[in-house]
């Protein structure tokens, strides 16, 4: 990619919105620098080998951590959500990710020369590491972070604060 779109590149990183409609981390994403005839959108999944890496122990098949109707469902909503992207004239990027989807996450960042990261924000132990991580490098990479509460009806973090 050329220097020239480095400054209005965006990745829209989804996690669990997996979804077109409704969701504040893609229209912000799809804001960032719109109206730039360079602007590019990058809709990023990264499959998680924690989740996928077949596991002979596992309680059912599948992994450890999900089932084979888990991945089957995951896989089925991805490729609707590549279905509705295309509708828009886009499609969805699918990584995947050797062992750590954050190291993942920040080489596309780093490889794509992207200014804006948009990814909604999540409440679970892993994902909170997992974003820490990945919102780390993207900052001190001079790349912009937004993070809307999208997944839950109220910010967790406003809750417990009041």
């Amino acid at each position: 990619m050329e220097a020239a779109t480095a400054a209005t590149a965006a990745m829209m990183w989804f996690r669990k919105g997996l979804r077109v409609h409704d969701n504040p981390a893609l229209d912000a994403a799809r804001r960032h620098g719109a109206g730039a005839a360079s602007a590019r959108l990058y809709p990023v999944f990264v499959l998680d080998p924690r989740y996928l890496r077949p596991d002979a122990v596992a309680a059912s098949p599948g992994s450890a951590r999900a089932g084979v109707a888990r991945i089957r469902f995951l896989l089925e909503s991805l490729s609707d959500l590549d279905a509705r992207l295309r509708r828009l004239g886009s499609r969805l990027l699918l990584l995947r990710a050797r062992d750590d989807v954050a190291d993942a996450v920040c080489a596309a960042l780093k490889d794509w020369n992207i200014g804006k990261l948009c990814f909604e924000s999540d409440t679970e132990p892993y994902a909170l590491a997992r974003d820490k991580k990945v919102t780390d490098f993207a900052l001190a990479s001079g790349i912009e972070v937004l993070t809307p509460v999208s997944h839950t009806l109220f910010d967790p973090e406003e809750i417990i604060k009041k």
